[in-house]
């Protein structure tokens, strides 16, 4: 079991008693059960991380003085009522508790919600398929009302980018970019399980008035590391080939930087080991390692000091890629677009291509499991995961993307 659902009790508003019969034995560690006091010995202490806290509490399970066993409640408890009030919950309600590490737990608040609250998010429901959702609205209001906690495999999605110039899509400031995108790091990690991932289309930008170029990106990087809890499991680049010379000042018109064709893409993770296999987006093998293959390989030490041993011309039909994807994002005369125009909709600017999102969902996903896109734009992601099986929920908060995305993209158009 990776977590469980406790309902609180008046107990625990009044004493800080959490009941956490229901999670069993095995849900903790053995030796995090101590003795029926501290004077009587405390166990090995586990680390919980609580909502709202800003500080992790470490804590044992004490049993009974009488039968020896767990008296399932936490012996530190002075941080529950404090947990409670600042999550604005009462006895009913529901609390999940994530084991998210060996001897580390994460607790947050369910989806207590009212019997207005789930009409109105009703109402946000606008199309669904066989295995996907598609919701039009806030992505930071609707999915902890539509998602259970550690319930998400992949989240994978090209959010607006910290652009100098204004885009109609909404996108922010760069210098306000972390700030505005951390409440989101923190919902994504109490979404994903603990086996998932969180990956990030994100593009450059400059600085106001001069051919420097914002950090804001990076600064994104370590906002989801240090604050939200993230590991980098690996970056990527995207290079657009057909990416057009930008920005003009200073590419093609005073000639002192060169045209931006690559985004970055940050591959997270909750633990350092995360569902994956690089087997599910294997590429054909080079022209010259077809010629190796058949003419055969001398096993030797290269001048770089690396040994390159005979098990380097097996055939295993197919190479590892390398952390380079190399997509032109050229769509001119799509379905999508075409739809867009007969039907005089706004088609979204900034769609990545199919490929991207492809890549990702085959590497960190299996059949059956959940993928979301909260920026989900016209569904690009919508529609790869439908193709590949896997069930899916987008959020977005412009109509006319969705309008478009429903007539073509979720229809594989």
């Amino acid at each position: 079991m990776d977590s469980c659902t406790i309902q609180l009790t008046g107990a625990a508003h009044k004493h800080g008693n959490l009941n956490i019969h229901c999670c069993g034995e095995d849900f903790f560690p053995a030796n995090a059960f101590g003795g029926s006091s501290k004077k009587a010995g405390i166990g090995v202490q586990i680390t919980i991380k609580a909502e709202g806290l800003p500080e992790t509490i470490k804590t044992d399970i004490p049993t009974d003085n009488k039968t020896g066993r767990p008296r399932w409640i936490f012996r530190e408890r002075a941080w529950i009522k404090s947990f409670l009030s600042s999550n604005k919950l009462k006895p009913g309600d529901t609390i999940t508790i994530s084991r998210i590490g060996k001897r580390t737990y994460q607790i947050t608040p369910n989806n207590n919600k009212t019997k207005a609250e789930k009409h109105k998010i009703s109402n946000n429901h606008y199309y669904k398929t066989n295995l996907g959702r598609i919701y039009l609205g806030d992505s930071l209001k609707i999915l902890e009302k539509i998602i259970k906690p550690t319930s998400v495999d992949l989240i994978v999605t090209s959010p607006p980018f910290g652009l100098v110039r204004k885009k109609n899509y909404g996108n922010v400031d760069a210098h306000k970019y972390v700030e505005w995108f951390k409440p989101f790091g923190k919902l994504f990690r109490r979404l994903l399980k603990p086996t998932g991932s969180l990956v990030i289309d994100i593009g450059g930008s400059w600085n106001p008035g001069q051919p420097t170029r914002s950090l804001y990106i990076y600064e994104l990087l370590l906002m989801l590391c240090h604050e939200c809890g993230f590991h980098l499991a690996q970056e990527f680049f995207w290079w657009n080939p057909s990416k057009l010379p930008s920005p003009a000042e200073w590419v093609t018109v005073r000639r002192v930087r060169v045209k931006d064709a690559v985004n970055l893409i940050w591959w997270l993770s909750l633990t350092p080991w995360p569902k994956a296999s690089n087997r599910r987006v294997l590429i054909p093998y080079s022209s010259a390692m077809q010629n190796l293959l058949k003419n055969g390989y001398k096993a030797k030490l290269r001048p770089s000091g690396h040994d390159i041993s005979e098990k380097f011309s097996i055939d295993n039909r197919a190479a590892i890629p390398p952390n380079l994807i190399a997509v032109a994002n050229t769509e001119s005369n799509s379905y999508y677009l075409r739809y867009c125009k007969e039907h005089n909709l706004e088609p979204n600017p900034a769609r990545f291509p199919r490929e991207i999102p492809e890549y990702f969902i085959r590497m960190l996903t299996d059949t059956g499991d959940l993928v979301l896109d909260p920026f989900a734009g016209s569904c690009v992601t919508g529609e790869v995961s439908e193709r590949l099986k896997r069930k899916w929920l987008c959020v977005e908060i412009v109509e006319e993307y969705l309008k478009g995305a429903i007539a073509s993209a979720v229809s594989n158009k």
